[in-house]
């Protein structure tokens, strides 16, 4: 009998702090709801003015409470239903109270759910660029650029103004480019835009391997394909006769040396971007 009691209690202890958990979480949600009302992109300077100190408290309770506030902030980033600009915003509160690479990884995941009107593009860019270099796949959240075809970002120190396929570059080849190529060959048979296609072209001369080739192949020899695409195919394909042969070591080298030079966003690092490309066509060979 005593027994049965002490496992009666011990049962509604956790009902009890499940229940609360329940109640706690759907009381953030509304939270999150009530604050992320509103679309930056609609808003006028005015406005904006009123919600930045509330955004700012927000910040600073989840902050001071991070242990309380770690996993609904969490969960709500995986919610499909939340207001877009949530999606950027929780993720930058989250990155202030976690750095575990499964959190980093949530962020970047996040990011495909944002409408890219409502942010400062260059910011998005960094944003990327710092969750990259900290390991984090960022791939989808790169792609998500492709959404808005007026993306584009201006580098002041450097009076460089990048497209939505100049600023890939500096992320895509980051990555082994298995993980993107298909993504991309994707997004171009679903594209009617030149501008996009021609990007993505140029990803895949940067990408060097050999299903980025053959795809590249298969458009060109495409009847329906515009004179503009093929065009650039040639110029592609005329910079990628080298001297072949298969070297995965020195192709890995060049791959890290790579991802150092794009660490930072200046025409210098385009510059040695176009050099270690060149490179890397020779360490490759698709015939083997």
């Amino acid at each position: 009998m005593k027994l049965k009691l002490q496992l009666k209690i011990i049962l509604f202890g956790f009902l009890f702090i499940s229940t609360s958990n329940i109640f706690y979480a759907q009381s953030f949600h509304d939270e999150v709801q009530s604050i992320f009302d509103f679309s930056p992109q609609k808003l006028t300077k005015k406005e904006q003015d009123k919600i930045f100190p509330i955004l700012d408290d927000f910040f600073k309770k989840v902050i001071a409470n991070k242990s309380d506030y770690l996993e609904p902030l969490r969960e709500e980033l995986k919610r499909n239903d939340n207001n877009p600009y949530f999606y950027y915003d929780g993720g930058i509160l989250l990155m202030e109270i976690s750095n575990e690479p499964s959190d980093l990884q949530l962020i970047a995941d996040a990011l495909v759910k944002t409408d890219l009107k409502d942010l400062n593009s260059k910011m998005y860019l960094y944003h990327l660029m710092k969750l990259s270099i900290k390991g984090t796949d960022v791939i989808d959240a790169a792609l998500h650029i492709y959404q808005d075809p007026s993306f584009q970002v201006y580098i002041e120190q450097h009076a460089l103004l990048l497209n939505q396929g100049e600023c890939l570059k500096f992320i895509l080849p980051r990555y082994e480019s298995d993980k993107y190529v298909k993504k991309l060959s994707d997004i171009y048979s679903k594209s009617d835009s030149i501008s996009t296609k021609e990007s993505i072209i140029s990803l895949l001369y940067y990408s060097r391997n050999c299903e980025a080739d053959k795809i590249i192949e298969s458009i060109k020899t495409n009847k329906n394909e515009p004179k503009e695409i093929k065009t650039l195919i040639n110029i592609t394909q005329k910079l990628n006769q080298k001297k072949r042969k298969s070297d995965k070591k020195k192709y890995q080298k060049i791959r890290s040396e790579i991802k150092t030079t794009l660490t930072r966003i200046s025409d210098e690092a385009i510059y040695e971007l176009n050099e270690l490309t060149e490179e890397l066509s020779k360490y490759y060979n698709c015939a083997n």
